[in-house]
């Protein structure tokens, strides 16, 4: 699918559905009425930026054949998603990949396959999650350019 795309309803979600490609940007945002994205199950690659932002996501389990992004991802203020287990297959973000403010966030897991991210990495403000979960990915990563990962959980 050609150019950029905003995603805050089913509807959305459905003008997308059984497309492998977005050429431009994909932003999910606002969700307070949807509960998942199901239907972007055949999503492989983004071209741009794919940010989600203030979701009420439980799961992103429908980005799980996504491999590449063209430009940065962004995962901020989704207050209850738990995980990030629907980016499993992500192998390669060619810009910054940020990870901040969601407050039940407690598990990286599914960014184990992300080897490479040409920009900077931050992963900031998720207060439940383990900053050696963090410290783990950052270890096994090549990540081009500047490592932010404060205010997680050093607890545990």
């Amino acid at each position: 699918m050609h150019g950029n795309h905003i995603i805050s309803n089913t509807i959305d979600v459905a003008a997308l559905a059984g497309f492998t490609e977005v050429t431009g940007h994909l932003t999910v945002q606002n969700t307070t009425i949807m509960p998942h994205m199901n239907g972007l199950d055949s999503l492989t690659s983004v071209g741009a930026n794919l940010h989600i932002i203030a979701t009420e996501f439980t799961n992103i389990d429908s980005l799980n054949a996504l491999t590449y992004i063209g430009g940065n991802l962004l995962i901020d203020n989704s207050d209850f998603l738990p995980n990030v287990d629907g980016l499993a297959s992500l192998t390669y973000v060619q810009g910054t990949v940020t990870i901040e403010s969601n407050p039940e966030l407690t598990n990286i897991d599914g960014l184990n396959a992300l080897a490479t991210i040409d920009g900077s990495l931050n992963i900031t403000q998720n207060p439940k999650l383990c900053q050696s979960l963090v410290d783990a990915f950052v270890a096994g990563a090549t990540i081009g350019g500047v490592v932010n990962t404060i205010n997680n959980d050093p607890g545990c």
